[in-house]
């Protein structure tokens, strides 16, 4: 199963707040907090999109099969 990983990202780019710093980027908040806490059971396509653009990031660095 595919799964969405953003802690490792938030990390290495030395983001403390992922919360703040995706509500900043431009995220919803009740989108930022899914995302941030991993629970949604699926995620949009044009959300990996704005997360690559603003960590500066590929897919393939957010995203983790189990």
């Amino acid at each position: 199963m595919l799964f969405l990983n953003l802690s490792p990202v938030f990390k290495v780019r030395g983001i403390e707040r992922p919360y703040n710093f995706l509500v900043k980027s431009g995220f919803s908040s009740n989108t930022a907090s899914n995302l941030v806490a991993g629970s949604g059971r699926s995620f949009r396509l044009d959300h990996i999109e704005a997360l690559c653009k603003v960590l500066v990031c590929e897919p393939n660095d957010l995203l983790f099969w189990k």
